[in-house]
């Protein structure tokens, strides 16, 4: 599946650019989630939508509140 909305499309830029911002891998962010890096790399991609425990899961291991990777007036960081 395709990115098929904006706020897809935000969350998707922001998990990268904070994921890359903390230094951290694809590889490196995936083992702290439990799954694989294509697995990540689909996520951050938008191949794969999330769905909100997958969110919640992410914003725990980067240690972040789920608005700053959702919301269209928080910075991604």
């Amino acid at each position: 599946m395709a990115i098929s909305t904006e706020l897809h499309a935000r969350f998707c830029e922001r998990l990268r650019a904070v994921r890359s911002e903390q230094g951290l891998t694809q590889a490196q962010l995936a083992s702290m989630l439990g799954i694989k890096q294509p697995s990540l790399a689909q996520l951050e991609s938008g191949e794969f939508v999330p769905s909100l425990d997958t969110v919640d899961r992410v914003c725990r291991a980067l240690k972040i509140d789920p608005s700053s990777l959702l919301s269209a007036n928080s910075p991604a960081a």
